[in-house]
């Protein structure tokens, strides 16, 4: 794969993940080298035949590949085993399930469920985004963290991590839904990026985040 090739890749997991920041408060940065790091640059076979980037098991609308892999057993012993993953129809659905899956996976903690990456999603470098994969059970190899770091180091992923947002100084005779229309957004992500209450209630000299 090439520069140019690479750079498309790198462009095709980024953009919607730091498009969806703000809901996720996960980095773009992670995501993007987990994309490279598990479907080596998106040749891997289950990435060909199925668009499935991460390698993430089960089925998806119904849809799956199967594939024979090694697992190595409490032994050491090495056993080839029949797994199913998941088949999606494009690659900005695989990104999309990945991000779910790590928003909405739960373990329980003294009998209360609590989100499984939690940590993940608090961490404010990639470093300790990638310690908190790991520290969450996400892989088994010891030296993934530093794969990932190696990677973002590499190729500069951490720009992708630079969320640049418009905020705006409320004037007289401003609203939620003229700013909205002024930025192009709607009315209801000004409030939720700003937890205005129900009636959208804003005042002269808020700072309000507009886009």
């Amino acid at each position: 794969m090439d520069a140019s090739e690479q750079t498309a890749f790198i462009k095709l997991l980024g953009e919607p993940v730091q498009k969806d920041y703000t809901r996720t408060h996960i980095l773009p940065s992670l995501v993007i080298a987990q994309g490279i790091l598990e479907s080596g640059w998106g040749t891997s076979e289950l990435t060909k035949s199925s668009n499935n980037l991460f390698g993430r098991r089960g089925t998806y609308n119904g849809k799956s590949v199967q594939r024979i892999d090694t697992e190595i057993g409490k032994e050491g012993e090495r056993n080839d085993v029949v797994v199913t993953y998941r088949k999606y129809p494009t690659i900005a659905e695989s990104i999309k399930d990945h991000i779910e899956s790590l928003l909405t996976s739960e373990i329980k903690v003294n009998g209360k469920p609590v989100k499984r990456y939690q940590r993940v999603m608090d961490a404010k470098t990639y470093k300790d985004g990638a310690l908190a994969l790991k520290a969450s059970g996400y892989a088994a190899d010891i030296d993934y963290p530093q794969k990932l770091i190696t990677i973002i180091e590499k190729y500069n992923l951490h720009e992708w991590d630079k969320i640049k947002f418009i905020n705006h100084t409320v004037k007289h005779g401003d609203t939620v839904y003229r700013l909205a229309s002024k930025y192009g957004t709607t009315a209801a992500q000004i409030k939720s990026w700003n937890q205005l209450n129900q009636n959208y209630t804003i005042f002269v000299g808020q700072k309000l985040r507009v886009k």
